[in-house]
């Protein structure tokens, strides 16, 4: 009996496996959901409505600065100096471009210019310390010892021996001793007042006599901070 009870509910668990699965229970239909627009009632806006726009930024062309002076050899042309900023326009005529004048003497203007009297603004040939032209060492030390140069001077140029490679010359210090002899003196520095640079100039001096004393130096720099700038004249003027 108990056999037959165990066969009986293993054959019930088997059938349950084919068992067709009930059917959900049906939902109700869902109504569509209506989006309430809150700008429905405001007023369109008359065709002449419009918003203030910036006007547009035009694209800035090719700048270059001028390396040479260059004077109009006709009406088209366009007269510049070095150290010009122009804004070439076209490009297509080879070597000669035409191009608007940003500043300088022919500012606003435009014509035709050479094209290799103009580098590239960010360019090292736009660099006043490069010297394109210069290649010899010998050349570059005479540029650097000429008048208005001052120690630290230096220029950028070709290099000679290798080709396209650059090189630094610079004022050495035995340069600077050398034209120290002929009597070369460094500027008066930018903003410098004349009574500083005169102090400066005066322990300069060749001789050592003529070099002024600690204590004539400190009675100088006291008068010159006691100075009431507003009211000083120059003496040597009188």
């Amino acid at each position: 009996m108990e056999m037959q009870k165990r066969l009986s509910s293993c054959w019930g668990s088997f059938l349950a496996c084919f068992k067709k699965p009930e059917p959900a229970p049906s939902r109700t239909p869902r109504a569509d959901m209506v989006i309430v627009n809150h700008l429905a009632h405001l007023k369109a806006p008359e065709p002449g409505f419009r918003r203030d726009l910036n006007p547009p930024v035009k694209k800035a062309g090719d700048n270059y600065v001028a390396q040479y002076d260059y004077s109009a050899r006709t009406q088209e042309d366009l007269s510049f100096n070095a150290g010009d900023t122009l804004e070439a326009l076209d490009k297509s005529h080879g070597d000669w471009w035409f191009a608007k004048a940003l500043t300088g003497v022919s500012a606003s203007r435009q014509g035709y210019i050479p094209a290799n009297y103009v580098a590239p603004v960010e360019s090292i040939d736009a660099e006043p310390w490069y010297f394109p032209d210069t290649t010899k060492r010998q050349d570059a030390e005479k540029m650097l010892l000429a008048g208005g140069n001052e120690h630290g001077a230096f220029l950028i140029r070709n290099c000679e021996s290798q080709t396209g490679e650059r090189s630094l010359s610079a004022m050495t210090n035995f340069q600077v001793v050398q034209k120290l002899i002929t009597g070369y003196r460094m500027s008066c520095p930018p903003n410098c007042p004349k009574v500083m640079y005169d102090i400066m100039t005066d322990c300069w001096k060749e001789e050592e006599q003529d070099r002024p004393t600690f204590e004539t130096l400190q009675w100088k720099l006291e008068d010159f901070f006691d100075i009431d700038m507003t009211s000083y004249d120059d003496a040597s003027r009188y």
